[in-house]
């Protein structure tokens, strides 16, 4: 092909996705309104696309620091290059001094984050220009996700969930009607992927429910140490520690820090850190605020972001978690991987903690007993040892039983499907009755359903009083 032939082809290219785009976006209006009729459409007119020889991964996500789906990209990276895939890493944020090592062989990319500037042209140019088979798409529950998943589905490119969230999540997010209208057509919007891949077995059943092919693959390993590196020393200073985003919606930071209150005033000796960026200005404030009225300056200290966890984790004696719900949390299998201790609040489904071991688990919301089995590790070495043993062997255990390269490899090929044994029907029955009656309720708090109660109620009235009036006319006239 000559060069004139190349820009042609270009031109072309430009124009194919000019035109896509103009074609999505002007379902916008209809999908605020009406989003269920709008992805119905869309999982109409989806293309069906062949799996065919695969060279290019992209990868998208918001951004590539703090967190810890970007801590997951980051170690998933290296499984695709070593399954001898190139791959393009796409974020709508840059900042290189805080982000995640990233492979010289990765390709970097940035998109806008709004659908207004120009999102959909400039993610169409990378898939084209950068050759992508497949986009690896991270950000399950954004705003966005439709947009991306139809554009690539148009482009002919194949399309990868990876959701780290759990299928319950809207309901943390109170009883907002839009809020809870997401658990209705995540669903129908995971319909427009080719695969998608969550973090435990329940979240693989309950999306199979919906005939989405979905599988479960837990995150990679950050740390694989050959043997337990926490140390039982009875002259060491006790450490408790938390690690996490500030955010009280899901983290509940506030929980950690009455906590390690309760513990400091029992035990003289011990330390507790809390670890992680802001999850908003005020949480910083908030912290540094409570350790002063409590005056706790010398034995609570909140650390902020940290670069090396490994330390951090290789001198705890207990690892503290709060969190209200998590889906795969990096931090239980970074504590695990070093034999620490974990105390939290219970979150039952966590594949990485069903057998029990290493673990002491309290009630939701439980601060004393948190509070309790803290310092009934502390101040057992016996207690420490034990369940330092069982932390590490289940790290240990729980990996033997996955093969992660061979399982992406799987999915990558196309070779997953729905179970051959057929959906569970009951969840399947569950499900979808969840659904509707769901839907049926919303439409009830809806402002066009009160609008039309209002109006057969202001009828009903009017029809009484005129009858009413008829009645008094008639007793006139006699």
């Amino acid at each position: 092909m000559n060069n004139r032939e190349a820009k042609d082809c270009s031109k072309v290219e430009e124009r194919m996705i000019i035109e896509i785009e103009k074609k999505l976006l002007s379902h916008l209006p209809d999908y605020k309104t009406n989003p269920k009729k709008t992805l119905n459409y869309l999982i109409t007119h989806k293309k069906i696309l062949q799996t065919s020889s695969i060279k290019t991964l992209g990868i998208f996500y918001p951004k590539y620091f703090d967190g810890g789906v970007e801590r997951v990209i980051s170690l998933q990276i290296p499984i695709f290059l070593s399954l001898g895939y190139q791959v393009v890493l796409i974020t709508e944020q840059l900042n290189e001094s805080l982000e995640f090592p990233l492979p010289p062989t990765v390709k970097r990319e940035i998109i806008p984050k709004n659908l207004n500037s120009g999102r959909l042209q400039v993610l169409g140019r990378i898939l084209l220009n950068q050759k992508i088979d497949i986009l690896i798409h991270h950000a399950a529950t954004s705003q966005n996700l439709i947009w991306d998943l139809a554009l690539s589905n148009q482009l002919g490119k194949k399309t990868i969930v990876c959701r780290h969230e759990v299928p319950a999540f809207n309901f943390l997010l109170g009883t907002n009607p839009k809020k809870l209208e997401k658990i209705i057509i995540e669903p129908l919007i995971y319909k427009l992927t080719d695969s998608l891949v969550v973090l435990g077995k329940m979240e693989a059943a309950y999306f199979q429910s919906f005939e989405i092919n979905s599988v479960f693959i837990p995150n990679p390993p950050t740390f694989t140490p050959s043997q337990n590196c926490h140390s039982v020393n009875l002259s060491k200073k006790k450490k408790v520690v938390w690690i996490g985003r500030l955010d009280q919606s899901t983290k509940n930071y506030k929980a950690a820090l009455e906590i390690m209150c309760q513990v400091a005033k029992s035990d003289p000796d011990v330390e507790c850190v809390l670890v992680g960026p802001e999850g908003d200005p005020a949480s910083g404030n908030f912290v540094n605020r409570f350790i002063k009225e409590k005056g706790l300056e010398r034995r609570v200290a909140w650390k902020g972001r940290i670069q090396d966890v490994e330390t951090l984790l290789k001198t705890s004696t207990v690892h503290l978690m709060t969190s209200f719900v998590e889906s795969f949390p990096m931090v239980i299998l970074e504590s695990k991987s070093f034999g620490v201790p974990l105390v939290m609040f219970e979150l039952k489904h966590l594949e990485i903690t069903k057998e029990n071991r290493g673990v002491i688990s309290v009630p939701q919301g439980d601060m004393e007993g948190a509070s309790n089995a803290i310092l009934e590790i502390i101040s057992s070495s016996e207690k420490e040892r034990k369940l330092s043993r069982e932390a590490y062997a289940s790290f240990l255990d729980f990996y033997e039983r996955f093969n992660l390269k061979e399982l992406w490899s799987k999915v990558i090929r196309g070779e997953f499907s729905l179970p051959k044994e057929g959906i569970n029907e009951a969840l399947r029955d569950f499900a979808v009755i969840q659904n509707n009656l769901l839907e049926l309720g919303l439409k009830k708090n809806s402002f066009e359903y009160k609008r039309q109660n209002i109006e057969k109620k202001i009828k009903r009235v009017l029809g009484k009083l005129m009858r009413n009036l008829t009645k008094l006319k008639i007793l006139k006239v006699e």
